[in-house]
């Protein structure tokens, strides 16, 4: 019972004690998983879902970038926002699994445990001071977080003008922040959707 529901329904040791409301301790649940024949423990892989539209716009982006030298890529500052979840960090959810099935997939985090979400920048001469964000981020909140973060940074380190990549998020995009760009003068580079692989500082957040 404790292998087959571990491996049906991906679950880690102490989560199978607490579907079966069994008075076996964890540590013996994670012996008997560890010695049948057919469950391995895994991480469970995460990987975004494209779809047809998604690939021709990626595959159309990056034949347009591929040409950019170095010296334009020293000049772009890479923005975006990480949330850690208290239900555990985003692609290190572990489970049992058969090892004759496939291993299950994950799209995104559920949002159902609280967190903490920063935001930031990084580029070739170094990273932004980091704003901790408490509420929703809307265009409003957005615009100001640039005031306060990102533009001290490229003052600092790009006085002559820099690059500023971020993604398609609804704030990123609506018509308040685009007026924003214009009067600052900014230059954006933004990135096909479904894309987070594209921005460098999603390597960042993993040190």
């Amino acid at each position: 019972m404790i292998v087959r529901t571990a491996s049906k329904e991906r679950l880690s040791a102490d989560q199978v004690v607490t579907r079966l409301g069994i008075s076996v301790s964890v540590l013996t649940v994670r012996r008997i998983l560890q010695k049948a024949q057919y469950t391995e423990y895994h991480n469970m892989k995460c990987r975004l879902f494209l779809t047809f539209d998604h690939r021709r716009a990626r595959e159309k982006w990056a034949r347009e970038i591929v040409t950019r030298d170095a010296a334009f890529w020293r000049c772009v500052t890479f923005i975006n926002e990480k949330r850690w979840c208290l239900g555990g960090p985003d692609g290190l959810a572990y489970h049992w699994a058969d090892k004759r099935l496939e291993l299950h997939e994950f799209s995104r985090h559920s949002r159902g445990a609280g967190g903490l979400m920063i935001w930031g920048g990084v580029s070739w001469r170094g990273k932004t001071a980091l704003a901790f964000i408490d509420s929703k981020v809307d265009k409003v909140r957005y615009c100001q977080m640039l005031d306060d973060v990102y533009q001290p940074y490229v003052k600092k380190y790009y006085p002559n003008g820099n690059i500023f990549q971020q993604n398609g998020a609804p704030a990123h995009t609506a018509l308040y922040t685009q007026e924003y760009f214009v009067e600052e003068g900014m230059c954006v580079l933004d990135c096909p959707a479904k894309s987070p692989d594209i921005n460098i500082i999603e390597n960042v957040w993993i040190f």
